[in-house]
């Protein structure tokens, strides 16, 4: 959504749009290779601007055997620099998911190919959007690494989450929310925008709908959000982190390593894993006896309860405990 908001902003500024020409690229799972993330910008391109000649490009590019990438590749650049110098403005590509999408590219010279364009091509910018942070731009051997300018966005305030929750589910500000404070929801949600907002279409949608089934009902719109975030863990780092979000509040390694049923030594560096993908934080005790605890207690609920870990009819303890000990 931010993404398309970008689209738009630069479709509408005047001064943007004398010099931008915004392409937003879909998530398309048939990318594996640069040639292809470069076809799908000219597809998208087309279609965006409903040009015949260039989706015949695309469709004559497409027939390029898979074998003959660089071939590909280059002719899709060039179709797209001609196209940017017929409008006179620069390409803007708004990659969504970039994490997924570099994931997903077999040469493992992908990013260097895609970085080389951006540094030598002055008529393409690339915009991309990550929910968290991925080795292209964490690891020095990898080709994005410092070559983006990173914009993390921060959480919402309580107070700024008070204001989405009024203006969405239409209640006055103050008023307790499905007889919880908005302290715990913004607890909760960690300040995550689009869980506040779908919590409050259930309230307003559902005006006696208790704290249990609000939660169920974001668990269930966001399912593969928070089964891809589970599942992209390592078995045993997994095991570790369901540990810690079974605990329900922060906890010490050696705690952790006893609930999951490991070595101290273990747990450690599973944690310390963890808290680099943004799946834990510290909170709390000493530089050498540090306690942790989940990022994101929606993610760690979906994983309890697909675990069976905790149980349907268990889910308000949890919304209680959460929000009691993490709005502090």
């Amino acid at each position: 959504m931010l993404l398309r908001r970008l689209a738009v902003e630069v479709t509408r500024n005047e001064e943007l749009n004398g010099w931008y020409y915004a392409v937003t690229l879909p998530e398309d799972h048939e990318i594996a290779t640069v040639g292809e993330f470069w076809l799908g910008c000219l597809r998208q391109t087309a279609a965006q601007e409903d040009d015949a000649s260039l989706a015949q490009k695309a469709a004559e590019l497409h027939r390029i055997p898979a074998s003959d990438d660089d071939t590909l590749e280059g002719y899709a650049i060039g179709a797209l620099s001609d196209f940017s110098d017929r409008i006179d403005r620069r390409l803007v590509l708004l990659v969504d998911n970039i994490d997924q999408l570099f994931a997903a590219l077999a040469d493992a010279d992908a990013g260097w190919k895609i970085r080389h364009v951006l540094q030598n091509e002055q008529r393409f910018a690339l915009v991309g959007a990550a929910s968290n942070r991925f080795d292209e731009i964490d690891r020095a051997e990898h080709a994005l690494y410092q070559g983006l300018i990173e914009r993390r966005l921060r959480p919402l305030t309580t107070d700024q989450c008070e204001t989405l929750w009024s203006r969405v589910s239409g209640y006055p500000a103050g008023r307790p929310v499905m007889r919880t404070p908005i302290e715990m929801i913004a607890a909760l949600t960690r300040g995550n925008a689009r869980f506040v907002s779908t919590m409050a279409r259930t309230a307003h949608d559902h005006p006696t709908a208790n704290s249990k089934d609000t939660v169920l009902g974001v668990l269930d719109r966001h399912a593969p959000r928070f089964k891809a975030r589970i599942e992209a863990l390592p078995p045993k780092e997994r095991r570790t982190y369901l540990a810690l979000a079974a605990l329900d509040q922060p906890a010490s390694c050696r705690e952790v390593a006893e609930h999951a049923r490991t070595n101290v030594n273990n747990a450690s560096s599973h944690l310390t894993r963890l808290t680099l993908r943004e799946m834990v934080e510290v909170r709390g005790g000493s530089p050498r006896l540090k306690r942790y605890r989940v990022t994101e207690p929606l993610t760690a609920l979906y994983g309890l309860v697909r675990t069976r870990r905790i149980r349907i009819k268990e889910i308000d303890r949890f919304v209680h405990e959460v929000g009691t000990k993490w709005s502090r």
